[in-house]
């Protein structure tokens, strides 16, 4: 993450942009966080049921985004220390329900999640 963020400040760039290295980095370091903590499960851990929906999440959290930014709730309401954390909760929350249920769908499911 370090790394990544002083070569985007380095070069100018928006620090928290999606395509900046920083963001790359991070997520990589973020990871490979988890995959130590949780991905020693014996069975079906839990890396294995995020995984199974990660594509899910990923094509509706804009649209729980959308809502909250309508009802004003966006990551300027409180500090971000505490709104970021509890947004993003939110949203993965929202965005893994709505993704076991598109899963239920008998045959559109196998391609939505």
């Amino acid at each position: 993450g370090g790394a990544g963020l002083a070569f985007t400040v380095w070069q100018g760039g928006a620090v928290f942009g999606y395509l900046t290295p920083n963001v790359l980095f991070t997520t990589a370091a973020i990871f490979l966080l988890f995959r130590r903590l949780l991905g020693g499960m014996g069975g079906r851990g839990l890396l294995d049921v995020l995984s199974e929906r990660s594509f899910g999440i990923y094509l509706v959290h804009p649209f729980f985004i959308l809502v909250l930014n309508h009802f004003g709730l966006t990551t300027l309401v409180f500090p971000p220390p505490i709104s970021v954390p509890v947004l993003s909760l939110l949203v993965f929350a929202a965005s893994f329900a709505l993704s076991w249920a598109l899963g239920k769908v008998p045959v559109a499911g196998r391609y939505l999640t």
